[in-house]
């Protein structure tokens, strides 16, 4: 039986242990699991810890400002890297999904390299969890930084149990799970800002009006290319959205859909179709974990090769 309490004391003396008097650096999303690493290591060591965010513009969009607001209160010292005309420059024209997250992580990496470089610092401090896609080697792996991963070993479930011991505020312990590389997942495709803009405020609608729903996330996903639609007797060309709704019982190893009513989903779709004018169709998944995916994943993010999965 997972005891949080116990999984606390252990990860701050590991932690201690580990680090040292040594400064370390944390990366921070917005979400909860990098909340938690964050706060477990500041327990341990202090204000020998920095926080560091990485600003990608392909995030909700609500993170940073929840992000200050909470360091500024915990005495924890923030980093705010603007990354967006980097990232969407190498992200022009690339729409397969291996490389467009291997252009994400390279930059994100990238740049946290060298801000550890300039600090002096070599060990930094990550939110992965379980149920988190196994990564390649990244350039962080290939340096003589020593990366510590205090839930690696948690599904989303302990990790909110964690949370609410450290009294981590409710924003951030009931906010649905967002990949890493944010809307460059969630856009199939090439991404750029006017899409990046259409699936921040799909995603937007889709939080405001499930709310009050069980469930473990509920998600819009924009569609590769354009489809024919009808508007004022008119053909017109416009995006097709995703809408996927999962329940779990073990933080996201497996997944059920929400059985979702259908006055509930056509007032979504109502309200995107009225709100986002580029789009003119909505579909709804209903597959459940196995045999998808909780994200909508295109076969080449695997790569080259098979990777097992629980």
């Amino acid at each position: 039986m997972f005891k949080p309490e116990y999984f606390i004391k252990k990860q701050v003396k590991q932690i201690k242990s580990i680090v040292g008097k040594n400064k370390v650096i944390a990366t921070v999303s917005g979400g909860l699991d990098s909340i938690v690493s964050t706060i477990l290591a500041f327990k341990a060591i202090g204000n020998q810890l920095s926080a560091v965010y990485v600003d990608t513009g392909l995030m909700r969009g609500y993170e940073l400002s929840e992000i200050k607001k909470f360091l500024n209160k915990k005495n924890i010292s923030l980093i705010v890297i603007n990354v967006r005309k980097n990232l969407f420059d190498k992200l022009k024209g690339i729409s397969d999904p291996k490389k467009k997250r291997d252009i994400f992580r390279n930059i994100f990496y990238g740049v946290l390299l060298n801000i550890m470089k300039k600090r002096r610092v070599h060990y930094l401090v990550q939110g992965t969890i379980k149920t988190d896609f196994p990564e390649p080697i990244s350039k962080i792996k290939c340096s003589n930084i020593t990366t510590i991963e205090p839930l690696k070993n948690l599904s989303k479930n302990e990790v909110q149990l964690i949370g609410q011991i450290l009294k981590i505020p409710s924003n951030f312990l009931k906010r649905p799970p967002f990949p890493g590389p944010g809307f460059a997942v969630r856009i199939i495709g090439e991404v750029n800002q006017e899409k990046v803009k259409i699936i921040r405020k799909a995603t937007k609608i889709v939080e405001q009006e499930t709310k009050n729903i069980r469930k473990f996330q509920f998600f819009p996903v924009l569609m590769e290319g354009k489809l024919i639609g009808t508007k004022k007797g008119k053909l017109v060309f416009g995006y097709g959205i995703i809408l996927r709704a999962v329940k779990s019982k073990d933080g996201g190893k497996t997944a059920k859909i929400v059985q979702m009513s259908w006055d509930a989903l056509n007032k979504i779709q109502k309200r995107l179709l009225k709100e986002l004018p580029n789009v003119v169709h909505i579909f709804y998944s209903i597959t459940d974990k196995p045999p998808a995916t909780i994200e909508l994943q295109p076969a080449s993010f695997i790569a080259s090769k098979e990777i097992k999965v629980d």
